[in-house]
Protein backbone atom coordinates (compact mmCIF):
# COMPACT_ATOMS: atom_id res chain seq x y z
CA UNK A 1 0.00 0.00 0.00
CA UNK A 2 2.83 2.48 0.73
CA UNK A 3 4.53 2.18 -2.26
CA UNK A 4 1.23 2.34 -4.48
CA UNK A 5 0.13 5.75 -2.59
CA UNK A 6 3.88 6.74 -3.21
CA UNK A 7 3.30 5.62 -7.25
CA UNK A 8 0.05 7.34 -7.21
CA UNK A 9 1.33 10.74 -5.25
CA UNK A 10 4.36 11.33 -8.29
CA UNK A 11 2.81 9.92 -11.19
CA UNK A 12 -0.79 11.83 -11.30
CA UNK A 13 -0.49 14.97 -11.39
CA UNK A 14 -3.99 15.53 -10.57
CA UNK A 15 -3.30 14.34 -6.37
CA UNK A 16 -2.54 17.64 -4.80
CA UNK A 17 -0.08 15.99 -2.56
CA UNK A 18 2.70 17.82 -0.92
CA UNK A 19 3.79 14.83 1.29
CA UNK A 20 4.11 10.81 1.33
CA UNK A 21 3.68 9.15 4.59
CA UNK A 22 5.43 5.63 4.38
CA UNK A 23 4.99 2.56 6.91
CA UNK A 24 6.92 -0.53 6.83
CA UNK A 25 5.04 -3.90 7.45
CA UNK A 26 6.58 -6.40 9.36
CA UNK A 27 9.50 -4.04 11.17
CA UNK A 28 12.06 -5.99 12.95
CA UNK A 29 15.05 -5.38 15.32
CA UNK A 30 16.59 -3.02 12.23
CA UNK A 31 14.45 -1.09 10.16
CA UNK A 32 17.25 -1.05 7.62
CA UNK A 33 17.00 -4.86 7.02
CA UNK A 34 12.90 -5.14 6.57
CA UNK A 35 11.86 -1.35 5.08
CA UNK A 36 11.78 -2.71 1.54
CA UNK A 37 8.35 -0.78 1.42
CA UNK A 38 9.97 2.15 2.48
CA UNK A 39 12.67 2.38 0.67
CA UNK A 40 10.58 1.66 -2.45
CA UNK A 41 7.99 4.37 -1.31
CA UNK A 42 10.95 7.14 -0.79
CA UNK A 43 12.12 6.70 -4.26
CA UNK A 44 9.03 6.59 -5.71
CA UNK A 45 7.93 10.10 -3.78
CA UNK A 46 10.92 11.99 -4.88
CA UNK A 47 10.54 15.16 -5.33
CA UNK A 48 8.02 15.09 -2.09
CA UNK A 49 8.89 14.93 1.57
CA UNK A 50 8.70 11.20 2.90
CA UNK A 51 7.74 10.78 6.66
CA UNK A 52 8.16 7.22 8.66
CA UNK A 53 5.30 6.41 9.98
CA UNK A 54 4.53 5.47 13.80
CA UNK A 55 5.52 1.80 13.15
CA UNK A 56 8.46 3.58 14.40
CA UNK A 57 7.07 3.01 17.84
CA UNK A 58 6.99 -0.56 17.37
CA UNK A 59 10.82 -0.73 17.12
CA UNK A 60 13.35 -2.55 19.74
CA UNK A 61 15.58 0.16 19.84
CA UNK A 62 14.34 3.94 19.03
CA UNK A 63 17.93 5.72 18.69
CA UNK A 64 19.11 3.16 16.21
CA UNK A 65 16.28 3.29 14.19
CA UNK A 66 16.34 6.89 14.08
CA UNK A 67 19.65 6.81 12.78
CA UNK A 68 18.59 4.28 10.02
CA UNK A 69 15.88 6.15 9.27
CA UNK A 70 18.17 9.06 8.70
CA UNK A 71 20.55 7.70 6.44
CA UNK A 72 17.27 6.14 4.25
CA UNK A 73 16.45 9.65 3.66
CA UNK A 74 13.23 10.30 5.54
CA UNK A 75 12.22 13.87 5.92
CA UNK A 76 10.39 13.18 9.05
CA UNK A 77 9.29 10.55 11.77
CA UNK A 78 5.82 10.38 13.27
CA UNK A 79 5.83 9.29 16.67
CA UNK A 80 4.58 9.16 20.07
CA UNK A 81 7.59 8.41 21.85
CA UNK A 82 6.69 4.56 21.78
CA UNK A 83 4.07 5.61 24.17
CA UNK A 84 0.30 4.91 23.89
CA UNK A 85 0.41 9.19 23.24
CA UNK A 86 2.62 11.58 22.15
CA UNK A 87 1.40 13.59 25.92
CA UNK A 88 2.93 10.07 27.63
CA UNK A 89 5.50 9.63 25.24
CA UNK A 90 7.14 13.06 25.82
CA UNK A 91 10.09 12.77 27.63
CA UNK A 92 11.18 10.48 24.16
CA UNK A 93 9.83 12.04 22.16
CA UNK A 94 12.39 15.54 23.30
CA UNK A 95 15.50 12.62 23.71
CA UNK A 96 14.72 11.71 19.72
CA UNK A 97 14.56 15.78 18.73
CA UNK A 98 18.11 16.27 20.57
CA UNK A 99 19.63 13.22 19.05
CA UNK A 100 18.40 14.28 15.24
CA UNK A 101 20.15 17.66 15.46
CA UNK A 102 17.93 19.04 13.12
CA UNK A 103 18.62 16.21 10.33
CA UNK A 104 14.87 15.01 10.54
CA UNK A 105 11.82 16.25 11.47
CA UNK A 106 10.38 14.28 14.41
CA UNK A 107 6.50 15.08 14.91
CA UNK A 108 4.93 13.95 17.55
CA UNK A 109 1.76 11.93 16.91
CA UNK A 110 -1.56 9.98 18.42
CA UNK A 111 -3.89 11.49 21.07
CA UNK A 112 -3.10 14.74 20.73
CA UNK A 113 -5.53 17.55 21.14
CA UNK A 114 -6.31 21.30 21.92
CA UNK A 115 -6.07 20.47 25.87
CA UNK A 116 -2.83 18.79 25.41
CA UNK A 117 -0.84 20.23 22.64
CA UNK A 118 0.92 23.33 24.32
CA UNK A 119 2.68 20.94 26.83
CA UNK A 120 3.66 18.60 24.50
CA UNK A 121 5.49 21.39 21.99
CA UNK A 122 6.78 22.78 24.70
CA UNK A 123 8.03 19.79 26.70
CA UNK A 124 9.92 18.34 23.34
CA UNK A 125 10.40 21.35 21.40
CA UNK A 126 8.72 19.98 18.39
CA UNK A 127 8.07 22.34 15.52
CA UNK A 128 5.36 20.25 14.04
CA UNK A 129 2.57 18.13 15.27
CA UNK A 130 0.40 15.20 13.38
CA UNK A 131 -2.84 14.94 14.63
CA UNK A 132 -6.38 13.57 13.37
CA UNK A 133 -8.46 16.61 14.75
CA UNK A 134 -11.44 14.22 14.48
CA UNK A 135 -15.02 14.77 15.29
CA UNK A 136 -18.04 12.23 15.08
CA UNK A 137 -20.85 13.57 12.93
CA UNK A 138 -24.10 11.60 12.15
CA UNK A 139 -25.09 9.75 9.34
CA UNK A 140 -27.70 10.96 6.98
CA UNK A 141 -29.23 7.41 6.27
CA UNK A 142 -32.90 7.78 6.56
CA UNK A 143 -33.60 4.19 7.64
CA UNK A 144 -31.27 3.02 10.27
CA UNK A 145 -31.54 -0.82 11.22
CA UNK A 146 -30.58 -1.18 14.82
CA UNK A 147 -29.77 -4.94 15.68
CA UNK A 148 -27.08 -5.66 13.46
CA UNK A 149 -23.95 -4.61 13.99
CA UNK A 150 -21.55 -4.55 10.88
CA UNK A 151 -18.60 -3.33 13.04
CA UNK A 152 -17.95 -6.86 14.64
CA UNK A 153 -18.14 -7.58 18.47
CA UNK A 154 -16.80 -4.38 19.81
CA UNK A 155 -20.14 -2.82 18.51
CA UNK A 156 -18.91 0.86 17.05
CA UNK A 157 -21.31 3.68 16.59
CA UNK A 158 -23.23 2.01 13.35
CA UNK A 159 -24.62 5.20 12.07
CA UNK A 160 -21.95 8.17 12.69
CA UNK A 161 -18.58 9.23 10.49
CA UNK A 162 -15.39 10.32 11.65
CA UNK A 163 -13.98 13.22 9.92
CA UNK A 164 -11.72 15.74 10.10
CA UNK A 165 -12.93 18.95 11.85
CA UNK A 166 -11.96 22.27 10.13
CA UNK A 167 -12.46 24.44 13.70
CA UNK A 168 -10.19 21.78 15.78
CA UNK A 169 -7.44 22.29 13.11
CA UNK A 170 -8.07 26.06 13.48
CA UNK A 171 -7.57 25.93 17.07
CA UNK A 172 -4.51 23.69 16.92
CA UNK A 173 -2.68 25.73 14.73
CA UNK A 174 -3.13 28.99 16.59
CA UNK A 175 -1.99 26.96 19.72
CA UNK A 176 0.96 26.07 17.87
CA UNK A 177 1.63 29.74 16.21
CA UNK A 178 1.33 30.87 19.77
CA UNK A 179 4.45 29.12 21.37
Amino acid sequence: MASFLAFSAKMDPLINTDAVISYVRNLGLSVKLKCYDSVLCKDLAQPLPVTFHRAFDMVENPFTALEEIIELGFDRLLTSGQDASALDGVPLIAQLIDKAKGRIKIMPAGGISASNLSRILTATGAKEFHCSARCSTQSQMTYQKGNIYMGGALRPAEFCTKTCNATTCRELIAIMETL
